[in-house]
């Protein structure tokens, strides 16, 4: 599985992001429907990775997006694919699954 986050160009971990949440900043959650409700993180979208490449019209290419899945495997993918659209991506590894910090439940 790491041969995939060698063709993202930018990948940090949870910790770091927990970090630049302190900030507003674009997180998409590309799970399903049903894990994003279960607990999410407060800022994270969800856009779930089937259809990540119609984007929302509020997510901007002059800013970074920040993928997160459940433990790396669908934000690479998303990252793959939004990356060839001109989207500057940063992966979370490892994902939710390594995710500590606060949670929210439903929308």
């Amino acid at each position: 599985m790491f041969w995939r986050w060698e063709k993202i160009k930018m990948n940090i971990t949870v910790t770091e992001l927990a970090r630049r949440l302190q900030q507003p900043i674009q997180l998409l959650d590309v799970r399903r429907p049903d894990e994003y409700f279960a607990g999410h993180i407060d800022q994270a979208l969800n856009v779930p990775y089937e259809v990540i490449r119609y984007l929302p019209a509020q997510i901007s290419k002059t800013q970074p997006v920040y993928l997160i899945c459940t433990g790396g495997v669908r934000s690479v993918w998303a990252a793959k694919k939004l990356q060839q659209q001109g989207y500057q991506v940063i992966n979370v590894l490892a994902g939710m699954d390594a995710w500590t910090g606060p949670v929210v439940t439903g929308q």
